[in-house]
């Protein structure tokens, strides 16, 4: 609770249950490049009665973030809650996993990495990707398919648009995508297009690889507002 408290986020609600926290072991490797072995532990606990429990502060939103470190259950609850709300949701489908279309008809935006794309396509691990071709139709509005070092690239139904990523000095990639997503839900909240929004979030995502670590290297706003300038 205290990188919470310091960070500024209200953990009034968050459930006290009988196991270990959720754990992820990061290995990074010299060129700054991540995996990551998760075990889940409490995370699981999280289901349908506490996401009714959150309904009204889900109503209050403008847009939820929703992403897959927690069981499939509580996923479907969050997103049709959003959905009956009138709030635009974003899921970040991460950890990798094939997701159940009753899920995928409740999303706005869908921001998956390359590796995540070939989950959600079918794809085996060492196939191209061509994210304009590989996705199935899964119903969500806008999918924004990020890219590492070569940004991002937005597909909705104005077409593709590729949007770069600022060239920054890598040490550990590790919460890149975190950073990458919270800042694109914060840009839709403030009114921001979806390349807007996607481009604040590359931004925000290039701050986060110049740091160890993953909530140390979580950039404030005048960081992501002036990198690569």
């Amino acid at each position: 609770m205290d990188v919470w408290d310091r960070e500024g986020v209200d953990a009034s609600a968050v459930s006290q249950v009988e196991t270990h926290t959720g754990v992820g072991t990061v290995l990074v490797d010299d060129r700054g490049e991540n995996e990551i072995v998760v075990v889940p532990g409490a995370n699981y606990h999280l289901g349908c009665e506490q996401v009714a429990d959150a309904a009204d502060r889900i109503d209050e939103c403008d847009v939820l973030l929703v992403q897959l470190e927690v069981d499939d259950d509580a996923v479907r609850a969050a997103v049709e809650t959003a959905a009956e709300c009138g709030v635009d949701v974003v899921l970040n489908p991460a950890p990798a996993r094939e997701l159940p279309m009753d899920v995928l008809r409740n999303v706005d935006y869908l921001t998956p990495n390359e590796s995540e794309v070939r989950v959600l396509a079918g794809l085996s691990p060492d196939e191209d990707v061509d994210v304009g071709a590989d996705l199935p139709e899964l119903g969500v509005r806008t999918v924004v398919t990020t890219r590492g070092g070569d940004g991002a690239i937005v597909r909705d139904a104005d077409g593709q648009t590729h949007v770069p990523m600022p060239t920054v000095d890598v040490v550990d990639t590790t919460g890149a995508g975190d950073a990458f997503n919270a800042a694109f839900a914060v840009a839709l909240d403030d009114g921001a297009s979806t390349v807007e929004a996607t481009r604040f979030g590359c931004r925000a995502g290039a701050v986060t690889t110049t740091e160890f670590d993953v909530v140390p290297a979580l950039p404030p706003l005048d960081d992501i507002e002036t990198v690569g300038d």
